[in-house]
């Protein structure tokens, strides 16, 4: 599925709740024209905005020799250097350090995308420009562990946004079968990967973007079937993607990211037969309120289809998405789905 890398940009702005933080960061989406390179511009612009308000720093020990007493005396320390005798001490103290663990990512993600084989001069060049400042910072492997001990404060939402790009990076960039190269072909090329990356959009994008309904995402028990307690607990659980609810109408709103939305029967395409009986069986075991109506969203590029039907007399439509589009028909198209 092509989807142009400005679509793409907003896509991860909105799925990941950053969109704030993506308006902030010039990158000229129309000027790159893969994600490698989008990534690269992310993380140079934002790393100029943080170095320009000053960028994070943390206390780290250290120890050296110093004249007089600073901190904490290693008295072991100092004994066997003969510190005493020549009026200094081996002393352990704190330091203020840009050397924390999210700047350690991020001079590791860069590095990642600079050794990538695919990024366009001017854009490795800037990324250069950026190790160098960050020549302070301790090199690390960026691997998904390295997430586990970052700390950010309220007020790092910025950071937040980087770091999110980093685990892109860390998860997406992959090797090629050309040596040398890396690319992120294989995560859009996931339609797991995508899927998922669609279905928050959608989500957060109608939070953000309407006001009719209230948006959820929430978890169903299985009205349509009677069981004890310790029968009930073999049933799977049921998790909506949206709902959009209302005092007098209710939505849910099923996303789907397939290569190809329609099945091929006999040379016919026709709607996939299992995501008619999932949105249905949602749709039948949603609990107190006004009938739901059903929706099922294909994020497609280029001709899709709409069509709709009525099922035990409630609105039940499928359609695709086109993400190929310019970025404000995709934004009314979302919109007119909640009218």
């Amino acid at each position: 599925m092509k989807i142009p890398v400005r679509n793409l940009y907003y896509l991860l702005a909105y799925a990941w709740d950053r969109l704030q933080e993506a308006e902030r960061i010039s990158v000229g989406a129309e000027e790159v024209h893969d994600l490698t390179n989008l990534l690269a511009r992310v993380l140079e612009g934002a790393a100029n905005i943080l170095i320009r308000r000053g960028i994070d720093r943390g206390y780290a020990t250290s120890t050296a020799e110093v004249r007089g007493i600073r901190g904490q005396i290693d008295f072991s320390g100092s004994l066997r250097r003969m510190s005493f005798e020549r009026g200094r001490a081996v002393c352990s103290f704190d330091l203020l350090s840009e050397d924390v663990q999210h700047n350690r990512i991020l001079k590791a993600a860069v590095r990642k995308l600079v050794g990538s084989g695919e990024l366009d001069p001017s854009i490795e060049a800037g990324l250069v420009r950026l190790l160098s400042r960050l020549s302070g910072v301790t090199d690390i492997n960026l691997d998904p562990g390295a997430f586990r001990s970052v700390q950010l404060s309220r007020n790092s939402r910025l950071y937040g946004f980087v770091m999110d790009v980093c685990r892109l990076v860390c998860d997406g960039l992959l090797p090629t079968e050309d040596p040398g190269r890396r690319s992120f072909a294989r995560f859009l090329g996931s339609d797991q990967e995508m899927g998922r990356l669609f279905e928050s959009f959608v989500r957060n994008f109608l939070t953000r973007e309407q006001a009719a309904f209230a948006v959820s995402s929430p978890d169903l028990g299985w009205r349509t079937i009677e069981s004890d307690r310790e029968s009930a607990r073999l049933l799977p659980g049921m998790k909506l993607d949206v709902l959009l609810e209302r005092s007098d109408r209710r939505i849910v709103l099923e996303t789907k990211f397939y290569s190809r939305p329609l099945a091929g029967f006999y040379g016919v395409a026709r709607l996939r037969s299992q995501h008619l009986y999932q949105l249905t069986t949602y749709m039948d075991n949603l609990r107190d309120g006004p009938p739901a109506e059903g929706v099922l969203l294909y994020a497609w590029s280029g001709e899709g289809f709409d069509v709709s039907y009525q099922y035990r007399g409630r609105p039940l439509r499928a359609l695709t998405l086109d993400l190929g589009q310019h970025w404000e028909s995709i934004s009314s198209d979302l919109k007119d789905i909640s009218a």
